[in-house]
């Protein structure tokens, strides 16, 4: 659980469950919300019946002012005027997730807190779906990439993930590198990227490292083009992606896999899995080796997830890695890539 402690800056938290764009529209209005925090939250089923059947934004921001279960989940007043402003901007619906966690405009090259880095997942299947955090970037409905013709440098923000989450512990390691080192540190580092369908850039690996570009305030990095899949259909993408081994639709807590068109669409939308930071300083420490398989360290964290005692969160972290050192070593790990036995 995250406490209010850990909240150091204004964040907004949305659910919005009800209308296809609902949780956009949402967003729209946590972006321009006045107060430091503003939550709207799904009505019972009776009083979302006037959400759900509304045939259109405009009808949906009607409803939402007049549907009074939602005041007791309003730490602001949702002020008409407002919502008719937000339901205006958006041109195209496009498809929400249901829950999103968005920061101030204004802040988003800042350092994420607790809050804003927590849980990212989109599946309302999850039984913590109200701690969920989807990326907040959906709300701004900004143009698609365009596809580059040739490798070079590209927004950070227009990087769509392949995975759900990453191990912020490594990713703290990089803002330091980031700062220290600067641009040469980035360039030697090119980031493999893969061209898909309406001219949108995935990142197929160096999640950690793009999101630490992200948090030390980089807006841009290299990319190296992998592969041009722009013309197949959305789903033959998905299935060329996943023969590849591209994409890893799991989340921070193990469960997948997730439909991948709920990944996060940018890198402020990846989750916090602690075990995976588990599985990086394990490999660094020598527990296994580097290698090749795609998503290694991942499988390395469902292993500890499944097999430790001590939580790297709630108890101790060097705690976990000491035990976590000893089980990679052992004949329960020995399907996992780079196990060594030793």
């Amino acid at each position: 659980m995250i406490s209010n402690a850990a909240v150091k800056r204004p964040l907004f938290l949305i659910a919005a469950l009800c209308a296809p764009a609902s949780a956009q529209l949402a967003a729209r209005l946590a972006m321009s919300a006045p107060t430091p925090s503003f939550i709207v939250a799904a009505a019972p089923a009776a009083s979302a019946a006037p959400l759900a059947a509304a045939p259109s934004l405009t009808g949906f921001a009607a409803a939402l002012t007049a549907a009074p279960a939602l005041a007791s989940f309003s730490a602001a007043p949702i002020a008409p005027a407002a919502v008719a402003a937000a339901a205006a901007s958006i041109e195209r619906p496009a498809p929400a997730a249901a829950v999103f966690a968005a920061a101030p405009a204004t802040a988003a090259p800042a350092r994420a807190t607790a809050v804003a880095r927590a849980l990212a997942v989109s599946d309302a299947s999850l039984p913590a779906l109200s701690a969920a955090a989807m990326d907040g970037s959906r709300a701004k409905s900004a143009e698609p990439a365009k596809a580059p013709a040739e490798p070079r440098k590209m927004e950070v923000l227009k990087l769509r993930p392949t995975q759900m989450s990453v191990g912020l512990r490594e990713v703290d390691e990089k803002v330091d590198k980031i700062k220290k080192e600067g641009e040469a540190y980035l360039r030697a580092r090119p980031v493999p990227v893969v061209l898909g369908p309406n001219g949108r850039v995935y990142l197929i690996d160096h999640h950690h490292l793009v999101r630490a570009a992200w948090e030390a305030g980089v807006a841009h990095v290299h990319v190296e083009i992998k592969a041009d899949l722009s013309g197949l259909s959305d789903d033959d993408f998905w299935k060329r992606m996943e023969k590849e081994k591209w994409v890893y639709p799991y989340d921070q807590l193990g469960g997948g896999p997730h439909d991948p068109r709920n990944l996060p669409e940018t890198v402020r939308g990846l989750a916090d899995d602690p075990y995976r930071s588990v599985a990086g300083e394990v490999r660094e420490r020598g527990g296994y080796a580097k290698n090749d398989e795609p998503f290694s360290e991942f499988l390395w964290a469902q292993f500890f997830r499944q097999h430790l005692t001590a939580h790297p969160v709630y108890h101790d972290f060097e705690t976990a890695v000491a035990e976590a050192m000893t089980l990679a070593k052992t004949e329960a790990a020995k399907h996992l890539p780079g196990w060594s036995g030793r």
